[in-house]
């Protein structure tokens, strides 16, 4: 079973994803299972997410927080290639 378990994460290009998240959501998993890690966000640039900030909105923690970047560009594919310099 373990072998299968690597076998699909070397494999496969990310698990499979409930059909009922939001695209929002999809899009910031997509961004977080890029397996090359000069291509993945760093977790600083996902913090900036659309859906990670609206998240903090919505929540009594992130209520009258700044400091949040809404200006990222996140429209991008995240099956895409991402320079190095937009990280």
């Amino acid at each position: 079973m373990q072998m299968h378990a690597f076998f699909r994460i070397i494999q496969d290009d990310h698990p499979t994803l409930p059909e009922n998240i939001s695209e929002l959501l999809k899009h910031f998993l997509l961004l977080c299972f890029i397996k090359n890690p000069i291509n993945r966000p760093t977790a600083k640039d996902l913090l900036n997410h659309p859906w990670i900030v609206k998240g903090k909105r919505n929540s009594i923690i992130g209520k009258g927080q700044s400091g949040i970047s809404l200006g990222d560009d996140f429209s991008r594919n995240p099956n895409e290639n991402i320079e190095e310099s937009n990280l």
